[in-house]
């Protein structure tokens, strides 16, 4: 319904409604979130507490982890 609405409106300009989100998007994704290529999850991990727990550290002891645990998305 809500689709209909738009195209009667805008008619062969309703496009530009999906582009503005798209870049919207983008701009989020590409500013907001961090670099996660060549890291191991555990870095991802902390990296996300530090933002998501600015004042609050949680601790990841890789010393816990043996080679069998090892997590890594390294390509």
């Amino acid at each position: 319904m809500m689709f209909s609405l738009m195209v009667e409106n805008f008619r062969h300009f309703s496009f530009l409604i999906f582009m503005g989100s798209l870049y919207t998007s983008g701009f989020i994704i590409y500013f907001f979130l961090p670099e996660t290529k060549k890291k191991s999850i555990l870095e991802i991990r902390e990296e996300f507490d530090k933002l998501n727990f600015k004042k609050k550290q949680i601790p990841i002891l890789e010393a816990k982890l043996t080679k069998d645990h090892e997590l890594c998305t390294k390509l």
